[in-house]
């Protein structure tokens, strides 16, 4: 669930950057000249790729948090809830 929140709200950023019409034409170009260096060089290495940055700082802020965890808050959210219990229970009982 954390790994899909995080792809999810790096995708809603990418798609409002876009959404922008001056930055869309910014990002568009930027695409654009990579795309030309990738084909100068026989191979997209996505060098100077404009959404890369957008989708990697979104993900560097919602995961940091998680970073400098004391023990006990790391184990207090990886542990189960009652409700994750329960539906473990119900799955084993079948």
């Amino acid at each position: 669930m954390l790994l899909n929140g995080i792809g999810t709200s790096a995708s809603e950023k990418m798609l409002a950057s876009l959404a922008d019409p001056e930055e869309k034409a910014v990002i568009n170009e930027a695409a654009f000249q990579s795309a030309l260096k990738g084909i100068a060089a026989g191979a997209m290495t996505y060098e100077n790729d404009p959404l890369l940055p957008i989708l990697q700082a979104e993900v560097e802020a919602r995961t940091s948090a998680y970073a400098n965890l004391s023990a006990e808050e790391e184990s207090k959210l990886m542990s189960l809830t009652a409700d994750h219990k329960r539906i473990i229970a119900e799955n084993d009982k079948k």
